[in-house]
């Protein structure tokens, strides 16, 4: 393929916000309505509606992260009911999430295909269930995205407040392992990276205590991966985010000069190597992938932007591939939906 023909990097108008905020005001109200409604009905209600109202356990309390337990005891002492707590938690996950991809998306068609998506996919597992881990990423992806527009500053502040939220969001510092994106990746670089997930089962086993300290569900999602019934459906995730990730990598070489391509497409190949390096933990790993799983939804967001464009008979190419990318990801989407509502329900009506 051809060179890009645009410097992406240069590229300012990119950040500006080109669909209507009202619009997304009101998209965002609609689904944290939703979520607030529909949260009542999955596995984990029970469990944060006794954090919400501090009925449950001192011990494990205390291993609930700072700021979102600070925000829990200002709502309840504030008299909220823990419905109005919800969807202010889904509105702020929903609004930076929908704001990144209305910055980052010339297509209205697309733009609302994402949101689509989002909602069939991983609204249902983060907005409507894993509260913690919604605002986590929501902030984690800010956190990359401001990383990209050069506010390294800003980016570091919002990188703190996602681990605040959830200890997990630790691992959105590894965007930092490329110089915050200003280089490209050394071939040293991806070998440690490799090398690193392929120590992963036994860095776990040697820091299990300290892991379970920090966060007691650890133990819950390491413990029960010999009982996980979703082994065959580990296998197609794996199948189908590893096919993603290979056909988004023949682009990345045409588009590299793109830093946001690149920092999401990076996250992208990070989430694919923890949900292998993880793979003797089923739970585990698609817990970690789902952390960098809305780098997808970027990725197709920037292919689709009217600035990604190629000369001559790569043109063709970069259509053809791109179209292959939609269709893939529509596909991993449905397979989200199919295995949240009939494999492994997560609501229960």
């Amino acid at each position: 393929m051809d060179r890009i023909q645009i410097e992406l990097n240069k590229m300012k108008p990119i950040i500006k916000i080109k669909k209507n905020t009202i619009i997304i005001i009101v998209i965002t109200f609609f689904l944290s309505l939703v979520a607030s409604y529909l949260s009542s009905f999955s596995n984990d209600y029970k469990i944060y509606s006794d954090i919400y109202k501090n009925t449950i356990d001192q011990n494990t309390l205390n291993k609930i992260e700072p700021l979102y337990l600070l925000i829990n005891n200002l709502f309840y002492s504030l008299g909220f009911d823990f419905s109005i707590f919800i969807f202010f938690i889904s509105f702020i996950s929903l609004f930076i999430k929908i704001s990144i991809l209305n910055k980052l998306t010339s297509s209205s068609f697309i733009f609302y295909l994402l949101i689509l998506m989002y909602v069939s996919s991983l609204f249902i597992i983060h907005e409507i269930t894993q509260f913690r881990v919604s605002l986590a990423i929501a902030f984690g992806f800010l956190c990359c995205y401001k990383l990209t527009n050069y506010k390294k500053k800003e980016s570091i502040l919002f990188l703190i407040i996602a681990i605040l939220f959830h200890y997990s969001a630790i691992l959105f510092s590894l965007i930092y392992i490329i110089k915050n994106g200003y280089r490209k990746l050394k071939r040293i670089d991806v070998l440690i990276m490799v090398s690193l997930f392929f120590l992963i089962p036994l860095i776990i086993k040697m820091t299990i205590t300290i892991l379970i300290h920090l966060n007691p569900l650890f133990l819950e999602y390491y413990s029960n991966s010999n009982q996980t019934n979703s082994k065959g459906l580990l296998s197609i995730t794996t199948l189908l985010a590893t096919t993603f990730t290979i056909i988004n990598l023949f682009l990345l070489r045409s588009f590299y000069s793109s830093l946001h391509y690149r920092v999401f497409s990076f996250l992208n190949i990070v989430g694919l190597l923890f949900l292998i390096g993880l793979s003797f933990s089923p739970v585990l790993s698609i817990r970690i992938y789902e952390l960098f799983s809305f780098s997808s939804f970027i990725i197709i967001s920037l292919l689709y932007n009217k600035v990604f464009s190629l000369s001559g008979n790569n043109r063709y190419s970069f259509y053809c591939i791109r179209t292959l990318l939609l269709l893939l990801f529509i596909l991993i989407s449905l397979h989200r939906f199919i295995a949240f509502f009939i494999v492994n329900p997560i609501l229960t009506f």
